[in-house]
Parts: structure tokens; C-alpha cells; sequence
């Protein structure tokens, strides 16, 4: 599977846009989303079950990680990467200065649709008809609520 990155260019004409493939990048299979720090592009790869680091500076794949079954949503914050495992109900944690998977959370709930992050804390909305609070100083959950039949996506906001 690959992944392209395009480099807009605007016309002299005016408003109108031309767009040119910049590099075409080959990542695991079935790539689905994701996210960015600071020259790195971490991108999950579904039925790979890794995400592929891309150095946005030379388009190349610079590591694989092997994560849980499935990667689907993924959200960055400070120099971590939580990546939610769809069939295993866990998230990886992963270090982006050692592209490594540091720890594992547990929800036990279905796969991630929605993440969201408000004051250190991680939002997450389940297939599994669950709504998380994670603490991201401790990689650990502190509110797990039930919600109605399949909820899809999140909104957060913050004052």
C-alpha cells in the first residue's frame, strides 16, 4: 500500500489551484489515520496492525510499530502517540523520541471512534458503547460511562 503527499501550488491565474504528487511513500497495509509531531508523520496501517513514522522532511518511512490488532484512531500529545487497538480494546502508548511502544490502556470496550484532548486528559468514545476519561499523566482511565447504542464521534470544547 502506499500513501501519497501532495504540495499545492497556486496558479499566477489567480484562485484557481494545480496540485502535483510530491513523493508517493510505501507503508503498511490498509493505512487509515493520523497524526503528527514536529517533522514526523505517525500513520496507522489497519490490517498491518503498525503504525508507520515517516519523516516528513525526506518522505520516508524511518520505523514500523508493531501495535494491537487493528490501529485505528490516533491522536498526539506532548511526545506521546495513543493509538486505539478496534479489536482488542486497548490503546497504545507510544514514546515519539524512541518510537516505541511504552505502555498499554485497557478499556476492555471496542475500538476507538472519536479521541479528544482537553487538560491532560484524553476523551475517548468507543464502538463498545462506552465513553473514557484517560489521565495522560498516568496512562490510566478514570471515568469509564455507558452510553447508548453504538455512539459514533465526539465533540469536546474547552472555555
Amino acid at each position: 500500500m502506499t500513501a501519497c503527499i501532495q504540495k499545492q501550488k497556486l496558479r499566477c491565474s489567480g484562485a484557481k489551484r494545480t496540485r502535483k504528487w510530491k513523493s508517493t511513500i510505501s507503508v503498511g497495509t490498509n493505512p487509515d489515520s493520523f497524526t503528527i509531531i514536529g517533522n514526523k508523520l505517525y500513520l496507522t496501517n489497519q490490517s498491518s496492525d503498525t503504525v508507520s513514522v515517516v519523516n516528513t522532511v525526506t518522505d520516508t518511512v524511518i520505523e514500523t510499530i508493531v501495535v494491537g490488532d487493528s490501529p485505528g484512531t490516533i491522536i498526539s500529545y506532548g511526545n506521546k502517540v495513543y493509538v486505539s487497538n478496534n479489536n482488542l480494546g486497548t490503546i497504545s502508548v507510544i514514546d515519539s523520541i524512541s518510537d516505541t511502544v511504552i505502555d498499554t490502556i485497557n478499556t476492555g470496550s471496542g475500538g476507538g471512534w472519536s479521541f479528544s484532548i482537553i487538560d491532560n486528559k484524553l476523551y475517548l468514545v468507543t464502538v463498545g458503547d462506552h465513553f473514557f476519561i484517560i489521565n495522560l499523566d498516568t496512562d490510566s482511565v478514570i471515568a469509564d460511562l455507558t452510553l447508548g447504542t453504538q455512539p459514533y464521534y465526539s465533540v469536546s470544547f474547552k472555555d
